[in-house]
């Protein structure tokens, strides 16, 4: 027991001596001796992993809408050959209406309202140098008049231009000029060179109704597009219709927002939950309006009336979805934690 004790008093007199001799300081450098660059690789790859995930998660519904259309074409072997120039331009065309539904009705909850989209006043910081939404609704306008000028006589390359070939055409040329116009409305430039020589006070909140306006027209001239088939004919009237009522209720709402400006809050004006419905619906009955598509409905019996109940239901509980979605994200940002707040990494 005696040498066990001494041997015990030995290892501790080791212990000591290794501790003088190395330091606490030698083992584990203090946050004051790391260098200034490791330090800012941390950070930026921190920053980096936190910009990858915002984008990742903004990007994951895109995606399944993606492999779920896509997956859907293929399991019905629909646009073979020739047709899937008709069946891309359907679909592409439709889904981006659907996801316009689905923003509009995001802009209603208060979603982006930290950028000034959801029909309030944009609050000061950074996101003063944000574009309005209405800029970006008229850039894509733009581009897809500025594209598809050249793309709808595709189907038929090489061949001689049919008067279809030129009423697309003419729905190209009226959205390059509409988003043009209506990029140039947005422009913050522009905007401070009218101010400047009209002498009148900027405006707090972007009322631009040539984007509407353009959907508008869209919607009349498809309404009374002719199809080769019955079926064809009253599922492009469905859903331009449907944009019709659309732009409808967004000229509307431009006119209260002129009428009443709204705060830095929400205001959720009632108008845009017809809006967002009319685009939802609207946009899938345009992706059913392909030429496969409508015959696959005629073989399978269904009729105008069956397709647009049917994508009516559809849309209404997609929106029910999206607004019980932001409820859980209001009700779960409740009960976080006070001890995460919105600098840390990953509170958001």
């Amino acid at each position: 027991m005696q040498r066990i004790a001494e041997d015990s008093e030995n290892s501790d007199d080791y212990a000591e001596s290794d501790d003088t001799l190395l330091g606490t300081d030698d083992i584990l450098p203090s946050a004051a001796k790391v260098r200034p660059e490791t330090s800012r690789v941390c950070r930026w790859a921190s920053q980096s992993i936190r910009l990858t995930r915002l984008v990742l998660d903004r990007l994951l519904l895109l995606l399944g809408f993606a492999a779920c259309v896509s997956g859907f074409v293929v399991f019905s072997g629909n646009f073979r050959n020739l047709e899937v120039y008709g069946g891309l331009s359907h679909w592409i065309k439709g889904g981006v209406f659907f996801w316009c539904g689905l923003l509009a009705h995001g802009r209603w909850i208060g979603a982006f309202a930290d950028f000034g989209w959801a029909w309030n006043i944009k609050p000061k910081g950074k996101a003063t140098r944000t574009p309005s939404l209405e800029f970006f609704e008229s850039f894509f306008i733009w581009l897809y008049g500025a594209s598809n000028v050249f793309l709808e006589h595709l189907s038929n390359w090489g061949g001689e231009w049919s008067a279809t070939d030129f009423e697309h055409i003419s729905i190209t040329l009226l959205f390059f000029g509409g988003g043009l116009l209506g990029m140039l409305v947005e422009s913050d430039g522009v905007r401070r060179m009218l101010d400047n020589a009209l002498r009148s006070p900027p405006r707090k909140v972007s009322l631009n109704p040539i984007p509407p306006l353009t959907i508008m027209l869209l919607g009349l001239m498809m309404s009374s597009h002719h199809q080769q088939t019955e079926l064809g004919t009253k599922l492009h009237s469905q859903w331009g219709l449907l944009f019709c009522g659309a732009a409808i209720f967004r000229l509307i709402t431009l006119i209260s927002l002129h009428h009443k400006p709204p705060s830095h809050q929400p205001s959720r004006p009632m108008t845009e939950l017809v809006v967002a419905f009319c685009l939802t619906t609207g946009g899938i009955l345009f992706m059913m309006s392909g030429r496969d598509s409508i015959a696959g409905l005629a073989s399978s019996k269904i009729m105008a009336m069956t397709a647009f109940t049917a994508t009516a239901g559809l849309s209404a509980v997609i929106l029910s979805w999206e607004v019980v979605v932001f409820a859980i994200k209001g009700w779960a940002q409740k009960r976080e934690p006070q001890w995460i707040g919105p600098d840390k990494p990953f509170s958001k």
